[in-house]
């Protein structure tokens, strides 16, 4: 990542529970170049357990790069699994968003969506790499062209993952950004059985509260509320800081993301049995006290 004297560092650590730390940055070094503007997920098992992360993408040496790094949590190693000249590999870029979707027994793919490329032109596309196969493949619906609606280009966005229906693909969900020097608030969901989006919401047409407008924020899950009584098991995210037209925010945001109570699915929106199709989502957000002598960022 970036640093305060502007450097790109190569650094990688895992820090556990108990604050250990399993990894340091002489680790192969000449695998692990340094970066800034790429983007890291882990996809967990059925008991969500982490071995493996992947990195993605990013700036090194001031050239954009389009090739994945495979870091073993557990051995401690690090290597890079594809170049960018592999077929069907994204356009090298910076400031996008990744998430992984599928099933925690099984097949899991990491969705790439948008960022800068090459000129600063920012992208509109959106990738699935099978973490199984390591194969890339353009997403039917993902956007690039003009025919489906879809979040537009942007950079410096932050998304998740809400797969919590077997049988389903699962759900990229993705929160603001920037486009042209515009700061964006509206929050999309790719369906990844159904191939396309749906816009969720923005800060004009929400009935409650709602976060500004932002990029370079950070979204990540925290944890599932089980529903009892019949009632739908909510996902819950939290959103932190970022960069809008003043100076940087410092509020914390709370996500909350269900399936509507007795909600069809199944075939009829390409989700499997029993599948939630995107109109059945309901989405709903809570500004958090921000911890004690939190600084904006």
């Amino acid at each position: 990542g970036d640093c305060a004297a502007a450097w790109a560092l190569p650094e990688v650590a895992v820090v556990d529970s108990s604050g250990r730390q399993h990894l340091a940055g002489e680790v192969a070094r000449d695998v692990l170049q340094p970066r800034e503007g790429h983007v890291s997920v882990c996809p967990t098992g059925a008991h969500g357990e982490a071995h493996t992360a992947y990195v993605y993408g990013g700036r090194v040496g001031g050239i954009l790069a389009s090739d994945v790094l495979e870091i073993g949590l557990s051995q401690g190693t690090i290597k890079r699994r594809l170049t960018g000249k592999v077929q069907g590999a994204p356009a090298a870029r910076e400031g996008h968003a990744a998430v992984v979707t599928g099933s925690r027994e099984g097949w899991q793919r990491m969705l790439v969506y948008g960022g800068e490329g090459e000129g600063g032109a920012q992208l509109a596309d959106l990738h699935a790499l099978d973490l199984a196969s390591l194969t890339w493949t353009l997403c039917a619906g993902g956007g690039g062209d003009e025919l489906s609606a879809h979040p537009g280009a942007r950079a410096h966005h932050a998304a998740v993952a809400y797969d919590l229906h077997e049988g389903h693909g699962g759900f990229m969900v993705l929160f603001g950004g920037e486009h042209s020097g515009e700061y964006m608030d509206d929050l999309w969901a790719y369906d990844c059985s159904a191939g396309r989006w749906a816009k969720l919401g923005d800060g004009a047409a929400a009935e409650g509260a709602w976060p500004a407008a932002r990029a370079g924020h950070v979204l990540v899950k925290a944890d599932v509320v089980v529903g009892t009584d019949g009632q739908q098991p909510v996902a819950r995210y939290v959103l932190v800081g970022g960069a809008t037209q003043g100076p940087y925010l410092g509020d914390v945001w709370l996500m909350e993301i269900c399936r509507e109570a007795g909600a069809g699915g199944g075939a009829a929106c390409g989700g499997g049995e029993g599948g939630p199709a995107l109109a059945d989502l309901r989405v709903s957000w809570k500004r958090l006290p921000g911890p004690p002598g939190f600084t904006p960022r």
